[in-house]
């Protein structure tokens, strides 16, 4: 399947439903995650697909929802946080016990991140990641530190990602967060864009007729590949034209 093939096929669903990640999908990777955001042109696509009827649009991240509220201001977008974890209007994600545990993981990661320069420690409500990408030390010792230190505590879940490691409390991921999507929609198809391992896990509830796109290198459960994040821009916008024109059965 091509991306025009796939545009296509997307675009003569009745209802459709298009989810994507942020950060390497939406947004280029950057050094530091308060750096990256989407360009007008992004925002703009987004506007317009939303504002195709019968289509929904969402943003599904594991950054924390309120980052996700200033970096798409988009009418009609439906924004989750904390890969799954955090929706419009739910009860916060963790309880007293896990804000202790959180406490917990981040001094113990804090303490890591000071004894490597170049790692940075990110704080969010239901977890705690270390970023290494400007780390120029042993990639390997360092995650294997986190692996043998508060990755241990209980209760305690291992998010793996590009030039990063996240600890979470939470119990939810990417594919809850389609799936309940999928169940409120009720969409004739899907469509998934998501470039880290943690999109695996929204491929993996996609039906037989839906559609996964992996953002760039790495194995995948994704039926099509775009090369890098640079192509989601045209794929989008060649959808919304598509989408716009065709006849949808």
């Amino acid at each position: 399947m091509t991306p025009e093939q796939a545009a296509a096929a997307l675009a003569s669903a009745a209802t459709l439903l298009v989810v994507l990640d942020c950060d390497g999908t939406l947004v280029p990777i950057t050094d530091h995650p308060s750096l990256a955001r989407p360009n007008r042109e992004t925002l703009t696509v987004l506007e317009q697909l939303t504002g195709v009827d019968g289509t929904h649009v969402a943003v599904v991240s594991g950054r924390p929802r309120s980052q996700l509220e200033d970096l798409f201001p988009v009418p009609g977008i439906e924004l989750v946080g904390g890969h799954g974890s955090e929706w419009e209007g739910a009860d916060p994600p963790v309880d007293e016990d896990d804000r202790h545990l959180l406490d917990e993981m981040r001094s113990w990661i804090e303490d890591i991140a000071a004894a490597h320069p170049g790692s940075l420690v990110e704080i969010k409500p239901a977890s705690v990641a270390l970023h290494y990408r400007q780390f120029e030390g042993d990639e390997a010792s360092l995650v294997e530190q986190v692996m043998l230190g508060p990755a241990r505590l209980p209760r305690v879940r291992v998010l793996a990602g590009k030039k990063v490691v996240e600890l979470t409390v939470s119990r939810r991921d990417k594919g809850d967060a389609v799936r309940q999507l999928m169940e409120r929609l009720h969409p004739d198809l899907t469509c998934y864009l998501g470039d880290d391992l943690t999109d695996e896990d929204a491929f993996a509830v996609l039906g037989p007729n839906d559609i996964g796109i992996k953002v760039g290198e790495g194995e995948t459960r994704a039926v099509l590949r775009l090369e890098s994040q640079a192509d989601v821009l045209p794929f989008l916008q060649n959808l919304v034209r598509a989408r716009a024109l065709q006849p949808r059965v």
